[in-house]
This record gives C-alpha cells, sequence and structure tokens, in this order.
C-alpha cells in the first residue's frame, strides 16, 4: 500500500510539473506587444494587407494561419487582419449573436494573432454583423433601433476586449451598415466610439461603401457619416464598377481608378483625416471590372483583366495622399487560394508592395 502511495504521489508530481511547463509555454507563447503606426500617412509609409475571412468556428487553425502568414511574406504586406462574423437574423431583426459553428472561437483568434505578431505583421481585428438571411449587411434596417444598437455594443465589447489582449495595433468596428450610419443615429455611434476608447488602445475605424444602394440624398455611406471625427481613419469599402460604356483595357481601368481616388482624396481632406481602404477586391470571373462587388459572379476566369484591374488600382492608390492603407479582399481558410470570386491577385499585390518601401513599424 505505501509503494502504492509513493508511485502515485511520483505520478502527481509529474503531473503538476508538466501543468507548471505548459502554463510558462503557454504564457511565453501568447505574449502581446502592440507596435507603433506612424500618425500620419506619408509616402514611407502604407498599410498593405490582405483579409483572411473567418466564416467559421475552426477558420483560424494551425495550417490556415501559416498559409495566411507565408501569402503575406510572400507579397510583402506589412499587415495582417482577420475577420470575426456574428449575425443578426434578417433584415428586420434586431438581436446580435454570435454562433457557435460559424463564428471563430477566441482561442484560435488568440492563437493567430500571437502567431501573425511573431512574423512581425501588424494585426487587424474587423468585427462584422452578417445577416443568417443571406441579406447584404446595407438592407439590415432594424425595427427597434435602440434594440440593435445595444445589441451591436455588447457584442463588440466582447471583441475590442479581446483586441486590446491581443495588442491589435488597428479594429474595424462594423462595415456596411448604411441605414445604422444614416445622421440621426450620429449620437448612438459617438458614444459607442467613446465607449470602446475605455478598453481599447490602438487604432479605430469603420468600413462604409462607395454607395447606397437605395434612394437617399447621399450617394455614398461615407458621405452620409457625421462620426468620421470619433474615428482615427475614415473607413471606405472599395467596390465602384467600371461604366459599361468602356471596355476593360489597361488605360480605361486607369481612369476609371484615378477618378474615384481623387473622389476620395477630395474628401479625406475636406474631412481633414486620413482614409483606410478597409475593402477593395476584383471577381477573377470575365467582367468583373463591371461587377467588383459581385463575389457570386458565374462565367469563365479572365486573369489578365483581373491582373489589370489590380495594378491599375495600386498604382493609381500611389499617387494619392491623405490615404493610409489597403485591405484587398480576400482570401477563405476553407478554400485558401481558389481561383474564384473575389480574390487578390498575388502576382499584381507582389510586384507593387515591393521589398523596398517601409515595412517595418516599430
Amino acid at each position: 500500500m505505501t509503494e502504492y502511495k509513493n508511485n502515485y504521489n511520483i505520478f502527481a508530481m509529474k503531473k503538476l510539473l508538466l501543468f507548471v511547463l505548459c502554463l510558462l509555454q503557454s504564457c511565453q507563447l501568447y505574449h502581446y506587444k502592440r507596435l507603433k503606426l506612424p500618425e500620419h500617412q506619408d509616402k514611407k509609409f502604407n498599410l498593405k494587407s490582405v483579409v483572411l475571412t473567418g466564416y467559421g468556428r475552426y477558420s483560424y487553425s494551425q495550417e490556415s494561419v501559416e498559409q495566411y502568414i507565408e501569402y503575406l511574406q510572400d507579397i510583402n504586406a506589412n499587415s495582417a487582419s482577420l475577420l470575426i462574423t456574428c449575425f443578426t437574423d434578417n433584415s428586420s431583426s434586431s438581436n446580435v449573436f454570435c454562433s457557435e459553428y460559424d463564428t471563430p472561437t477566441i482561442s484560435e483568434i488568440e492563437y493567430a494573432s500571437q502567431k501573425i505578431q511573431n512574423a512581425g505583421l501588424l494585426l487587424n481585428l474587423r468585427i462584422y454583423i452578417d445577416l443568417q438571411s443571406k441579406e447584404w449587411r446595407c438592407h439590415w434596417n432594424p425595427k427597434d433601433k435602440e434594440k440593435a444598437f445595444m445589441a451591436l455594443e455588447n457584442v463588440l465589447f466582447k471583441y475590442v476586449t479581446l483586441a486590446e489582449k491581443v495588442k491589435a495595433e488597428s479594429i474595424i468596428i462594423g462595415a456596411e451598415y448604411c441605414h445604422l450610419t444614416e445622421p440621426k443615429y450620429t449620437k448612438y455611434w459617438t458614444g459607442l466610439i467613446e465607449k470602446i476608447r475605455t478598453v481599447y488602445k490602438g487604432k479605430i475605424s469603420y468600413g462604409a461603401n462607395w454607395n447606397i444602394p437605395y434612394k437617399s440624398k447621399f450617394s455614398s455611406e461615407y458621405e452620409q457619416i457625421q462620426f468620421w471625427d470619433s474615428l482615427d481613419w475614415i473607413g471606405i469599402d472599395y467596390y465602384w464598377p467600371l461604366n459599361k460604356r468602356y471596355s476593360p483595357t489597361t488605360k480605361n481601368l486607369h481612369f476609371h481608378h484615378q477618378n474615384n481616388l481623387v473622389l476620395i482624396e477630395d474628401f479625406a481632406q475636406k474631412k481633414k483625416k486620413n482614409v483606410l481602404i478597409t475593402e477593395v477586391g476584383f471577381p477573377i470571373e470575365d467582367g468583373g471590372s463591371y461587377n467588383p462587388f459581385d463575389w457570386t459572379l458565374k462565367g469563365p476566369i479572365n486573369p489578365e483583366e483581373h491582373f489589370e484591374n489590380h495594378k491599375a488600382f495600386l498604382e493609381e492608390y500611389k499617387k494619392r495622399n491623405n490615404i493610409y492603407g489597403a485591405f484587398f479582399w480576400h482570401l477563405n481558410p476553407r478554400r485558401m487560394f481558389r481561383q474564384k470570386g473575389i480574390v487578390p491577385n498575388k502576382k499584381a499585390l507582389k510586384q507593387s508592395w515591393s521589398d523596398n518601401e517601409n515595412t517595418n513599424n516599430n
């Protein structure tokens, strides 16, 4: 019996030692540090990133995160961006909830954040509310706005607290909520952002749509928003379609992107604030220039048009002042390198984001 007790004690001590070692390793693994971002946009620095979209509980697995980091390093990006998606039922619903199956787990977000920071990349987290009815966020028009904002605040606080824990350099607190960002709801947003800043100490933006798809006195969501002063950057989701009168030639694509980026630059100067292109992308299918926002576009792929669209945007984008950076849409952890829908053009990004540009932000 004494021998049994001794063996048990030895076994218990080994388990305790193993537990302590695991704790020490865990503490070492999850040591977060926020890097310093330049205060103002200049020609020596731009945020350069591709968004990894976590549309599943286990989206940010070791394999997908390692592939993502390798991709970013290969194209000379300096920032990673992880999407966290929660939900509301439909366009008139006022509830907001995170899904057991479709929202990434906290532990995976923490793991991905540490791996990203260990790789020397800046970290951006974006929290979106999608509609389970598969309708577009821009059509989310809750019947009970006050209830919707309270529900939104509860979910945001969960993830901005996480963003502060992992020392994310920036967060995007929503995108394309066209009805909810109308001027009459400004006080909700300013109050919400003020509360967020008591918890989160990094940079904050919101991704406003390039237009408004229903009758409005404003031509775009970013123009109707009156709480830009409360944020660090004006965020714009860039999906302007090429006019169908023009073919997607190199010349026409340059002219198209130049016009749109000048509009953005003028708006930024008027607001005396830098712009962050929170999303930009183009479908790889033929005719993607005319439907850059259509991730369901069908038809044969057109790699040449896809490349020229990215190249024209990137070349015109570099000429503009007041634009702090761009996040390209998107890589999907389940089908990381698929050639379908809105995907980044690796060749164009790699050519544009050359090694001689500033990518170290310590």
